[in-house]
């Protein structure tokens, strides 16, 4: 996937002639590095998910009973009502810890390490994308400059052979070759 990543951007450096900042700047969209800033970011909700351990918490619970008949009690031939025909129940219920056993804490500060862990992963991620752009950009422009240099060379060689070939032909014709070769 990297050698991918890298060959892709040598040749937009070489077919588009991008600066090194455009290109960063372009890498930042790789999937690698917001897959590890999106786990970075659900790790950070995990860590305050587990921090609302330590405070209280209020539970609210509500229900109703409907009875068909009214319930009833037979004493001998009298007939008692017992309670009502509709029945309403609720209930609050605070819950604090107190003491835990540190259970709540060590889930805190290891949910903590988890997201500083995450965070460090993707800034490696992106440090180590940002190096290899580095690499392919500076590869490709010392490519571009060794193709002008030899292109420099060429050119000069073939002057130096028409210069070199223009003298001897100068040195023949007036009978100094003897001499030279």
């Amino acid at each position: 996937m990297k050698r991918i990543v890298y060959l892709g951007v040598f040749c937009s450096i070489l077919s588009f002639g991008s600066s090194l900042e455009e290109t960063i700047i372009l890498s930042e969209q790789n999937p690698s590095i917001k897959a590890a800033m999106q786990k970075a970011k659900v790790y950070k909700k995990l860590h305050d998910a587990t921090q609302s351990g330590n405070y209280p918490s209020l539970d609210f619970s509500y229900g109703a009973t409907y009875l068909n008949e009214n319930p009833v009690m037979y004493f001998g031939g009298a007939t008692v009502q017992v309670q009502s025909k509709n029945l309403y129940t609720g209930a609050i219920k605070l819950t604090y810890p107190l003491f835990t056993g540190f259970a709540i804490s060590s889930q805190i500060d290891k949910s903590k390490f988890r997201m500083n862990r995450a965070s460090l992963e993707a800034d490696d991620a992106k440090r180590n994308l940002y190096m290899g752009v580095v690499q392919a950009y500076t590869a490709a422009f010392s490519l571009k400059h060794l193709i002008i240099s030899e292109q420099k060379v060429c050119y000069a060689s073939n002057t130096r052979l028409v210069v070199i070939s223009i003298t001897t032909s100068l040195l023949y014709r007036g009978g100094y070759t003897k001499y030279f070769f």
